[in-house]
């Protein structure tokens, strides 16, 4: 059984049945899936013979699998929904442009790594989240991270767990981190 996605550049998902939350888990704690649904850069392989395994969590708690590749970029869903028709227009670039040798890095910047031995690592994603092609992202990178952070429920500002002046002794938080 298939899906159609508009969001991801595959024609179609496949289904997994009776693929659940327990299976995801236990994959994620045996160190073999990487949480991608903030979205940001995936680092990985990126060749489509040898691409990267997704598993896509569905609002029913069902999941389906795509393929994705190193040096793309995933948009979360929450700014892909927000942002649809510029995402769109961006991905829809065709044109050759250099790949990405410099990543201009920021404090709010994701890395999506896959990378590991003796065999690279899975990527959990969130359905609604837009995957943005090699060519595009390394054209449109800055753009696509302001994207990713304009309205991202997963945002590393709205709580900095590494500084404990943002913290009372409740553990609540008493105020917000400088950006």
């Amino acid at each position: 059984m298939t899906e159609k996605n508009d969001s991801f550049p595959l024609p179609e998902l496949q289904i997994l049945k009776g693929f659940k939350d327990e299976q995801a888990s236990a994959i994620h704690y045996a160190g073999w899936l990487v949480d991608g649904r903030a979205g940001g850069l995936i680092v990985g392989r990126k060749y489509p013979s040898d691409s990267i395994l997704c598993f896509v969590r569905h609002p029913d708690g069902s999941f389906s699998n795509i393929l994705v590749e190193g040096f793309e970029y995933i948009i979360n869903p929450y700014a892909a929904a927000n942002n649809q028709t510029r995402l769109q227009e961006l991905n829809a670039f065709e044109n050759e442009y250099p790949p990405l040798i410099e990543i201009p890095l920021s404090l709010a910047s994701r890395i999506i790594n896959t990378s590991a031995e003796p065999e690279d690592k899975f990527i959990l994603l969130t359905f609604g989240s837009f995957i943005i092609n090699q060519r595009a992202t390394a054209k449109h990178f800055a753009e696509l991270e302001e994207i990713n952070n304009s309205l991202n429920k997963h945002n590393i500002f709205d709580k900095n767990f590494l500084n404990p002046d943002y913290w009372d002794e409740n553990g609540n938080f008493k105020k917000k981190p400088p950006r």
